[in-house]
């Protein structure tokens, strides 16, 4: 598994949980897992857009955390389906390489539906195919190859 930088943890050793929560409230909300703040806070007129210090959005924090409801209420608000974090330390991930290092076979389904790009690889030239063998997620590799198969 490559090394991804969580971002609650990585907010959290830089500040408090207060200061991570005030400062990026989407980000911290969807790396909760918590849709009802997510909702919320979208409704209110949150940015869904908003990049943490890391370069992360609130997509690729619940492509960890592998919230169905929070993912397709940022999906329903324009969240960008393939954003990629930084080269570097996050290696130009997008939220699908996280989901399939994290094993969410129905988030990979919905984001894969939702556009992601099944032939997307990181800033090392790792496919998405080579992280789900890397990863042992058998299900996420078929849908993948389906994916890919489907595009040929």
């Amino acid at each position: 598994m490559p090394r991804t930088i969580g971002l609650l943890t990585a907010l959290l050793s830089l500040c408090g949980a207060d200061e991570a929560e005030d400062r990026w409230p989407l980000i911290f909300a969807a790396g909760e897992g918590d849709a009802a703040a997510v909702e919320s806070l979208l409704a209110a007129g949150a940015d869904v857009h908003q990049l943490s210090a890391d370069g992360e959005t609130a997509l690729h924090v619940t492509a960890i955390k592998g919230d169905l409801r929070t993912a397709q209420l940022l999906l329903d608000a324009g969240a960008e389906v393939d954003a990629r974090t930084p080269r570097g330390s996050t290696i130009f991930m997008t939220p699908a390489m996280w989901t399939v290092y994290h094993g969410h076979v129905e988030l990979m389904e919905l984001l894969l539906d939702a556009g992601a790009d099944p032939s997307a690889a990181d800033e090392h030239g790792k496919t998405l195919l080579e992280m789900s063998q890397e990863a042992r997620q058998p299900e996420i590799e078929a849908m993948i190859r389906a994916r890919l198969k489907a595009t040929t």
